[in-house]
């Protein structure tokens, strides 16, 4: 359970440093009625007993350029798609039809309930969750044998009754999602008449593969819990009145139809910056899809335009790795213009790292970041200056508060700021299409005062193309 009933306000961070950032904050402000969870909180919460990949863990696997990019990409947009959540709905339908295997249960020899009755009885009162029904069932058929009241007479024989019904009436929703993908024709079945996608095909065998290892690939595990949620219902956060999602645009069209149905009496404030995607593109339309799947009849959009983080220099600097020019303004804040710093090997590209922190120091900046693109990047270069500097290596959200140095990955730098900021790895490997353009973007973003790019060798085409 993530929530005492008597909370009424729920903020969605981004990843646990921001949660545990406003954990500690909130009551400061005097604000008791408001907790804050990450979504695999609530994975976690409906998925129990096994093991779920992490978001940081999926998002390294997309930014990785590697031959599997894509697929996790055209993956996790698909099973979270309105396109999937019809197949979803369909599959949802066929359940107690196809998907449970009744038993007809005897008593003392004799068919007491046919397996066709259990199922009849299943089958109506639709706005009953499908595993409510099913756990009634037991009460039914024991009420049947027995009759009603709690008296302890046949305790042994009610124990084997609740036995072979616990078969069929407890359901293990992993297993059941399985089937969808272990059986090909049934499917392709549930598509209809839409045409399928020219990926389906791989994105299918891609799964059946995963749903074989011991750990939930993270898009599975949001489909899963969205099955859990249609099947069994949820009470839990039914006192939120308000719940707060940061980093808006990061979320998938499923994950939105889950806080539907886990805050069916919140109303939503959604924040978001469609620059500031992470394995996906997005533009303003993303806003009246969140609005449509909330259900949501009375809503406003706020733009805004001015930004209170950055200076004006880190901020236009940062706007060149955007695609179509923005409107964002600074407030009147000036600084020092960003620079670049190309080092020739590898020992002057950590002094100059280390030269730079130092300074920084000096000035003195209180949170310094040096971001890298990846975790295997991060602890290399941990690795390299931890001996030489007092720093922490940021590896799955655990640090109280943002006051001194740190190294992190850029994924897990979302809704974090630093006095200055260094980018670390800005390599043409590292950084060198589009995807890397909104990486980048997110980073020089993090930057409060100062900002540094340092690369060792062949600097990024992003940083040359722009003429940085």
């Amino acid at each position: 359970m993530l929530c005492p009933s008597s909370l009424f306000i729920m903020i969605i961070s981004p990843n646990s440093i921001f949660e545990q950032y406003i954990s500690n904050v909130l009551p400061e402000l005097g604000e008791d009625n408001v907790v804050s969870v990450v979504f695999e909180d609530i994975l976690n919460t409906m998925i129990k007993d096994k093991k779920i990949q992490s978001k940081n863990k999926f998002l390294e696997n997309i930014i990785i350029h590697s031959q599997y990019k894509e697929l996790y990409k055209n993956s996790i947009e698909f099973k979270t798609s309105k396109f999937f959540l019809e197949i979803l709905d369909r599959f949802l339908y066929d359940i107690p039809e196809q998907w449970i295997e009744f038993d007809d249960i005897y008593y003392e020899g004799t068919c007491v309930v046919s397996k066709q009755t259990l199922k009849n009885k299943i089958l109506g009162r639709t706005e009953t969750p499908l595993g409510i029904k099913l756990e009634q069932l037991e009460d039914y058929v024991l009420e049947l044998i027995f009759g009603t009241g709690k008296r302890r007479e046949h305790k042994a024989e009610k124990n084997l009754i609740k036995q072979k019904m616990q078969k069929f009436i407890k359901i293990d929703i992993v297993e059941l999602y399985k089937v969808l993908f272990n059986n090909e024709t049934y499917f392709y079945s549930l598509l209809q008449n839409n045409k399928p996608l020219e990926n389906i095909k791989k994105i299918w065998e891609y799964t059946k593969e995963n749903l074989k290892t011991d750990c939930l690939y993270y898009d599975d595990a949001i489909a899963i819990t969205y099955l859990y949620l249609k099947i069994y219902g949820n009470n839990e956060y039914k006192n939120i009145k308000q719940v707060v999602i940061d980093e808006a645009q990061d979320y998938y069209p499923l994950q939105y139809k889950i806080f539907s149905l886990l805050f069916p009496n919140a109303k939503f404030t959604i924040l978001g910056d469609m620059k500031q995607t992470l394995a996906k593109k997005e533009d303003i339309s993303f806003y009246e899809q969140i609005q449509k799947i909330l259900n949501k009849k009375k809503s406003s959009l706020i733009m805004l335009n001015k930004s209170f983080r950055c200076t004006n220099e880190i901020l236009n600097f940062s706007l060149k790795f955007m695609e179509q020019s923005s409107q964002i303004k600074s407030f009147n804040r000036r600084g020092d213009s960003p620079k670049v710093f190309i080092a020739d090997n590898l020992e002057i590209f950590i002094d100059k790292i280390i030269e730079e922190v130092k300074l920084c120091q000096k000035k003195g900046l209180q949170s310094i970041g040096l971001i890298c693109k990846t975790k295997s990047n991060a602890i290399h270069l941990f690795d390299k200056i931890k001996h030489k500097l007092d720093i922490q290596l940021i590896r799955n959200g655990s640090v109280s508060e943002l006051q001194g140095v740190f190294i992190i990955p850029v994924y897990m730098s979302k809704g974090l700021e630093f006095d200055a900021v260094l980018i670390c790895d800005l390599d043409s490997q590292n950084y060198y299409d589009e995807d890397d353009k909104n990486l980048l973007y997110v980073a020089c973003t993090r930057a409060l005062h100062r900002l540094s790019l340092f690369c060792e060798k062949e600097v990024s085409p992003l940083i040359k193309k722009e003429g940085l």
